[in-house]
Formats: C-alpha cells, structure tokens, sequence
C-alpha cells in the first residue's frame, strides 16, 4: 500500500490571512453578552496554562477543551450544537486559498491508487478540517483527515503518525 500523508495548513491550503482575535469576538458577541475583554483575557489565561507548552510536551489542547474553560468561566453553559460553534469560530477567524497545483497533484496521486490522509496540527477537530476542505473540493481525494484535537498529539511526535 502506498501512502501521502500531507498537511493542510501552509502545504495544500496557502494562508491568506488569520486572526484568532476576530473568532474570539465573534464567540463573545454571538455567545457571552458581547463581553469581549473578558473572553480575550481568559483566551490569555487559557493560552498560558493550557497551550504555551504543547511543542515542547507535543499535545494538543483543542477547541472544545477552550470552550469548556470559557463556559466555565462565564457560568454560561451553550445551547448551541458545540460542532456548529467551533465551525462558526473556524470560519471567522481564517481564510486560504488552494495551493497552486495542488488539486492536480491529489487527482494524480488518487488516480494511480496512492492511499491519502492529511494530518493537521490545529485546534479545530477534523469534522471541521473535513467541511473545510469541501469548500476547496479536495476532500474526497483522502480516506483520512486526523486532527491533533481529536488524537491529543501533535506532529512531529511519532504518537501523531502511529495514529
């Protein structure tokens, strides 16, 4: 068996911008009363417990772990489905475009029977990564999509691969 496996962010999809700020705001506005400095510093305080360490530890902290610390924090449990707000934060705070080529180059692989998979150091679970991807129709050139929100690990750990 012959396999690829890519990651998505800065090799298949180009970062045209990204402000975790912007998702952040819209999760205050939309979720917690428009209190955005509040939400901002405990964005801070999460960052500082829970994510400053993950390249040296090679764990993952994901975004439902985020909104779990910040609805504890406001006292406020969401009624909202928690898929549709980590892909309505997603979509808010990034955009990329297609990396040159890289559709060609997927079609090339699949079509002489390479197994595909993209494994992602990201926040955001692969349910999201997966709707993402739809949107650059490229999804369904991979039989996997592997979030290191879902498996706790984060490339380069070999934890991350085994997976």
């Amino acid at each position: 068996m012959k396999i690829i496996i890519f990651d998505l962010f800065d090799t298949l999809l180009d970062k045209v911008w990204f402000d975790y700020d912007k998702g952040l705001f819209y999760l205050a506005d939309k979720y917690f009363d428009h209190r955005r400095d509040e939400l901002k510093l405990y964005a801070e305080e999460y960052r500082e417990r829970f994510m400053l360490d993950r390249n040296e530890t090679q764990c993952e902290k994901s975004f439902f772990d985020q909104l779990a610390f910040y609805e504890n924090k406001f006292g406020k449990k969401l009624l909202k489905s928690s898929d549709k707000v980590e892909w309505d934060v997603f979509s808010v705070c990034r955009e990329e475009r297609l990396a040159v080529g890289a559709k060609s180059l997927l079609g090339y692989l699949f079509d002489r029977g390479y197994t595909l998979a993209v494994l992602s150091n990201s926040i955001f679970s692969s349910k999201t990564l997966k709707i993402y991807m739809a949107e650059f129709g490229i999804e369904q050139y991979f039989t996997e999509v592997v979030s290191s929100a879902d498996i706790i690990y984060r490339k380069p750990s070999g934890e991350a691969f085994r997976f």
